[in-house]
C-alpha cells in the first residue's frame, strides 16, 4: 500500500482523531457548505485540488484520517454512511505528519494559526523536535525564523490552547484596554490644558 489504494470505507471505521487534525480551529461552516454540495449530487473529489481524503492504515486495520476532516464531517452532516478514501500504510504518527502538510497547497487553506499550531505540535513531540527549524518550517509552511521563535516558546514551557500560545510568565500582560484608558486620560488632560 506504499502508493496508496482507494477504498470505500464506512465513516465509523475512519478515526477522525482531533489530535491528528492539524487545524487550530476546524471550520463547521465549510463542512456545512460541503454537505450542501453532497446533497445536491456534486462530487467533492478533485474540487479541493486533492483527489480524495487520505487515511493511514496501521497493522490492526485502524484507519487514521490524515486529510479530509472537513469532507468527512460533511459526509456525516449529509447523512452518508461511507466515503471513498486514499489509504496509505502507516499509523497515527504517519497520519499526523501527513495532516500537517495537507492544507498548505489545496482546499480550505491553512491560515497562520493553523500553521503555528502544527509547528508547536511537532516541537512538543520528543522525536520530531529533533528536526531542524528549516525542516519543520518546510512541513508547516512557516519561515525558519518563526519556527525558531516557536521552539523557544515551547522549550520555555509555554502552554497551547486553541492554537494560541500563552507563555508561563510572572509578568502581568499589558492589556490594550489599560493602554486605551491611559491614552484617554492623557487626551483629557491635554484638553484641559488647552482650554
Amino acid at each position: 500500500m506504499d502508493d496508496g489504494k482507494l477504498l470505500e470505507l464506512r465513516l465509523d471505521r475512519i478515526v477522525a482523531d482531533p489530535d491528528v487534525q492539524s487545524r487550530a480551529m476546524p471550520s463547521e461552516v465549510a463542512a456545512e457548505e460541503y454537505a450542501d454540495l453532497i446533497l445536491a449530487g456534486i462530487d467533492l473529489h478533485g474540487r479541493s485540488g486533492r483527489e480524495y481524503p487520505v487515511a493511514c492504515q496501521d497493522a490492526d486495520s485502524t484507519y487514521w484520517l490524515a486529510d479530509g476532516f472537513t469532507r468527512r464531517r460533511a459526509h456525516e452532516l449529509a447523512g452518508r454512511k461511507t466515503m471513498v478514501v486514499m489509504v496509505y500504510a502507516g499509523g497515527r504518527r504517519d497520519a499526523i505528519l501527513r495532516a500537517i502538510g495537507a492544507n498548505l497547497t489545496h482546499g480550505l487553506r491553512a491560515m497562520l494559526p493553523d500553521k503555528r499550531h502544527a509547528a508547536r505540535r511537532l516541537l512538543a513531540d520528543t522525536e520530531w523536535r529533533l528536526l531542524s527549524d528549516r525542516e519543520i518550517a518546510r512541513r508547516c509552511g512557516l519561515s525558519p525564523t518563526t519556527v525558531g521563535l516557536l521552539r523557544e516558546e515551547v522549550e520555555a514551557g509555554a502552554t497551547v490552547r486553541n492554537g494560541q500560545t500563552k507563555a508561563k510568565s510572572k509578568r502581568r500582560p499589558y492589556s490594550p484596554k489599560i493602554w486605551w484608558c491611559k491614552a484617554a486620560r492623557r487626551i483629557m488632560l491635554l484638553r484641559k490644558l488647552i482650554d
